[in-house]
């Protein structure tokens, strides 16, 4: 670990102008809003099945992205399973199965 965090935006997830699939597939977090094209949602819910739990997802995104700006935030490795989903970067979404004692 060389202690660099490097921020990528983009309004295309999989298109020419996108992030490459090799950047996709090696994300620590990645962060989402409200997305009204279903084939782009249906792409990244491809991409991140094997990662996290396709329900989970499902609804925290709906949870998260409920509200005007509302945004879904996935770590991919974190420290606690509770801190999986968060809600607008600060609000840890938590699933009953994924509860524990650790520190958030």
């Amino acid at each position: 670990a060389a202690g660099l965090a490097v921020i990528i935006l983009s309004q295309s997830y999989k298109m020419q102008s996108g992030i490459s699939k090799t950047i996709r597939e090696n994300l620590s977090l990645f962060t989402m809003f409200k997305n009204k094209n279903p084939k782009t949602l249906e792409a990244i819910t491809e991409e991140i099945g094997s990662v996290v739990d396709m329900d989970k997802f499902e609804k925290a995104y709906e949870y998260a992205t409920a509200e005007k700006y509302g945004n879904l935030t996935i770590d991919f490795k974190p420290k606690c399973p509770t801190l999986t989903f968060r809600k607008n970067l600060n609000e840890a979404i938590i699933f009953d199965d994924l509860k524990c004692d650790c520190k958030k």
